[in-house]
């Protein structure tokens, strides 16, 4: 099983001004956190450490140009999800609903990473 995880667009020298909506994945208990940050790939690894099992990068969704478009993205999807909040920012959720659900509060303008094979 491969994981194809969304790379920082090659020559988006400008990445820092966007603001992103993550979806990190735990293997081992299949919880999602639902996190935002201009730069989910250098991101990724510090919530990794702190955690027991292995981590990845699920998918990555493009916000917009202000990082408050991102923090309220995750705000309003940590509402929708809250009866499956395992705790903080994790979420007893299937990511492709997520994203699903983000694109639908976006109108389609979000972009992902690809799923799991």
């Amino acid at each position: 099983m491969q994981v194809a995880i969304m790379k920082r667009p090659a020559g988006d020298e400008d990445y820092r001004r966007y603001s992103r909506v993550y979806l990190l994945r735990c293997r081992a208990t299949n919880v999602t956190k639902i996190g935002v940050s201009s730069n989910p790939w250098q991101r990724a690894p510090g919530v990794a450490s702190i955690c027991p099992t292995d981590v990845f990068v699920h998918s990555v969704i493009d916000a917009g140009e202000e990082h408050s478009h991102g923090v309220e993205l995750e705000r309003r999807l940590h509402s929708h999800f809250a009866a499956s909040r395992v705790r903080g920012e994790w979420f007893l959720v299937e990511p492709r609903l997520v994203v699903f659900t983000a694109c639908q509060m976006l109108r389609g303008r979000a972009t992902y990473g690809e799923f799991l094979a």
